[in-house]
C-alpha cells in the first residue's frame, strides 16, 4: 500500500510552509536593502541640490536675473512666448559647483 498518510500530508505541508517563509524572508531582506540604498541615493541627491541652491542664492546678480525672468513669466499673456524662467533656473542650479 502506497497510500499517503495524514503524517505525510502534514510533513509536506510543514516543509512547504518553511520554504514559503524562507522565500518571503529572503525577498523582504532584498527589498529592504534596495530601499535603504534608494534612500541613501535620494539623501545624497538632496544634499547636492541644497549645496547648489545655497551657492546660487549667494550670487546676488544671478538671483536678480532669475527673479526678473520669473516675474516676466508670471506677467506674460496667454498667447505670448515663454520667458524660459524654468529652464534658466535649472541651468543656473546645474552650473553650480
Amino acid at each position: 500500500m502506497d497510500a499517503t498518510t495524514y503524517k505525510d500530508v502534514i510533513g509536506e505541508s510543514s516543509k512547504n510552509i518553511r520554504k514559503i517563509k524562507k522565500n518571503f524572508q529572503d525577498m523582504y531582506k532584498t527589498n529592504l536593502r534596495h530601499s535603504q540604498k534608494f534612500m541613501q541615493e535620494q539623501q545624497e541627491l538632496l544634499r547636492v541640490h541644497m549645496r547648489k541652491q545655497s551657492a546660487l542664492l549667494a550670487n546676488k546678480k544671478e538671483v536678480k536675473r532669475l527673479s526678473d525672468l520669473i516675474i516676466m513669466e508670471q506677467r506674460k499673456s496667454e498667447g505670448s512666448v515663454s520667458a524660459g524662467a524654468d529652464l534658466a533656473v535649472e541651468a543656473a542650479l546645474m552650473a553650480q559647483e
